[in-house]
């Protein structure tokens, strides 16, 4: 049951993280965009495998502080009877 709840919340955090990511990567995309020229087709090559990326790297760290959390609860203040 832990598992299943961690796996949602890294699902959380992707949801949650990934149109922030998104909107950035546009800006920065834009800006080059003006000042090299580059052509369409290699946004493409760029913005989706970063917003991937940087999302599942973000739900990664709320994944890993999550399970840890639990890992803690679970050895230090939860009753031995539930151990």
């Amino acid at each position: 049951m832990l598992w299943f709840l961690s796996l949602m919340v890294f699902l959380l955090y992707i949801l949650m993280f990934s149109p922030a990511i998104l909107v950035i990567d546009i800006l920065i995309i834009r800006r080059i965009i003006k000042r090299g020229g580059w052509g369409k087709c290699k946004i493409v090559f760029f913005l989706i495998p970063g917003v991937l990326l940087m999302s599942i790297l973000i739900a990664g760290v709320g994944f890993f502080t999550n399970v840890l959390f639990a890992y803690l609860y679970d050895h230090f203040v939860s009753p031995f009877w539930l151990r």
